[in-house]
């Protein structure tokens, strides 16, 4: 069972992401109202912010595993 988990790890990953943005679909317009506001902007960017410094911390743990198993 774990084996076709494993094989299937892109796909299964694919088909989450898709049914959050399905089910995030509703909420589009009262965010877009929320954006508009003073709050709304700070939070959008507080969101916008933390989804770059993700990006840039697991890029560099990329680039840190990928030295460590070229030293081996």
């Amino acid at each position: 069972m774990t084996g076709i988990f494993r094989q299937y790890r892109t796909e299964l990953r694919n088909i989450f992401i898709l049914a959050l943005v399905v089910l995030a679909i509703p909420y589009l317009p009262a965010f877009a109202d929320l954006a508009l506001t003073a709050q709304g902007l700070i939070i959008t960017t507080a969101i916008m912010g933390s989804l770059v410094l993700a990006m840039i911390i697991k890029l560099y743990f990329r680039v840190l595993v990928l030295r460590i198993t070229k030293e081996n």
